[in-house]
């Protein structure tokens, strides 16, 4: 990227903005999963103009925490749901991918395994 754009922070914004992006659209199939009695703008407006959003994309580590989240969410959703076993792999992957990518997101992994201990336990309650 620095060869095609040269020496500025241009290259790591635009990684940034692709992140933003992501999360944004994983925001969406999050809410999709959930609920079919939101409107699909709701989530994706309520992403887009999150302040945390803008805050995180000025930095490569920070923006892939909500990124990584996102789709280790979708991914454990698929799990439960009874996908196939590579499903399973590959949310244990992305879930060691944001611990390399972003050490802050260490205590996710003792939350989310009491959501996912707690929605099991209570079968109405929906998992992280």
């Amino acid at each position: 990227m620095i060869q095609l754009f040269g020496r500025s922070i241009l290259p790591i914004q635009l990684v940034s903005w692709i992140f933003a992006l992501a999360c944004i659209w994983l925001v969406w199939k999050l809410a999709e999963r959930v609920t079919d009695t939101v409107p699909a703008w709701a989530p994706v407006l309520a992403s887009a103009s999150s302040i945390w959003l803008f805050h995180y994309a000025i930095g490569l580590r920070a923006i892939a925490a909500p990124v990584f989240l996102g789709a280790f969410a979708l991914l454990l959703d698929r799990v439960e749901r009874g996908a196939h076993r590579k499903i399973a792999l590959l949310c244990g992957a992305v879930l060691g991918l944001s611990i390399y990518a972003y050490t802050s997101a260490r205590p996710r992994i003792p939350s989310v395994l009491t959501a996912n201990a707690s929605s099991q336990s209570y079968p109405g309650t929906p998992a992280c």
